[in-house]
């Protein structure tokens, strides 16, 4: 209830104290007069809220059967459920009736059974009469602020304003069984849908994959929107990757490792300063001794396993 009164008041709440009380004041006087005339345009002895339960709890009523014991007890049943209805205590087994004051669909089968009118048996609180008396006192008007009396106290000041942590929350707070509403519209599915071109009006297919349409092929739509993959010319890929390979390659030596061989059958035309089992081939305007330079990998000998022997003969 007191949520429910929150969330009415939402842009007086943010106001001074006396603006925020007599807006409350003005919405509270004006919500009486117009309850008083909504009362009087029932059609029944209760509201129409309460109605529609009663009709629903009235229609399921017709499905189930009645067992009377000749006494005060009657018996409803449908099915395999089953449920005792007492019309003198106003009570049923299932304590619908109990809760909420209407007579439930078990309660208005026995009465039907009993030749009796339901409607004699809904609570009082329901009724039109209760409904006014709740209303009955109304707001009486009042002058404006420049015409209120003058006192000698000092005027009431509000307290000082101290920004809380957080963004302020002006939304009510829902139960936790609540539902929630969501914020975006659902939209229709498209599965079982057929489309229809706009152009030769036939079912389908649309106007981007027609026919008759010059401006589009089967082909084309992909690429008049530009969202689907482009042609790819093979040839002129594999000619950017050769001139790339190309480029790359200037400046560059080439090192390639040869079969490894015995050091006696080694030639001694080898040139100095390189190391056995490996071959330098030289690029053009590149000497082999700028290739040292530019590779900074360590070059390791054909023969890893230095023995006495092959260290002697080094020497």
């Amino acid at each position: 209830m007191c949520e429910a009164f929150n969330s009415s008041i939402l842009e007086a709440r943010h106001k001074s104290i006396i603006t925020m009380l007599d807006e409350i004041r003005v919405k509270i006087m004006c919500r009486i007069v117009e309850k008083r005339a909504f009362c009087e345009k029932w059609n029944n002895d209760y509201g129409p809220l309460v109605k529609k339960k009663f009709d629903a709890q009235k229609k399921e009523g017709v499905e189930w059967r009645v067992h009377w014991n000749g006494d005060n007890g009657i018996e409803v049943k449908k099915g395999r459920r089953q449920y005792v209805v007492n019309l003198k205590k106003k009570e049923c087994s299932c304590r619908l009736w109990q809760i909420s004051g209407i007579p439930c669909a078990h309660a208005c089968c026995a009465i039907w059974h009993d030749e009796g009118n339901p409607d004699e048996f809904l609570h009082r609180c329901y009724s039109s009469q209760s409904y006014l008396k709740a209303y009955q006192y109304a707001l009486q008007p009042i002058n404006g602020s420049h015409e209120w009396k003058k006192i000698e106290l000092e005027p009431m000041l509000p307290p000082s304003a101290r920004k809380m942590p957080g963004r302020p929350k002006k939304n009510r707070r829902k139960a936790k069984d609540e539902p929630k509403k969501s914020s975006t519209v659902e939209q229709l599915s498209r599965i079982g849908r057929i489309m229809t071109c706009s152009i030769c009006g036939i079912e389908g297919h649309n106007k981007l994959g027609c026919s008759q349409n010059k401006t589009t092929t089967r082909e084309g739509p992909s690429q008049v929107r530009g969202k689907g993959k482009q042609k790819v010319n093979h040839d002129q890929t594999f000619a950017v990757n050769t001139t790339k390979s190309s480029t790359k390659a200037k400046g560059k030596g080439k090192v390639t490792r040869l079969p490894k061989v015995d050091k006696g059958k080694q030639n001694s035309t080898e040139p100095s300063g390189t190391k056995p089992g490996i071959k330098i081939v030289e690029a053009s305007g590149i000497t082999s001794s700028d290739t040292t330079g530019t590779s900074r990998k360590r070059k390791a000998f054909v023969d890893p396993v230095g023995t006495q022997q092959s260290q002697l003969k080094r020497k």
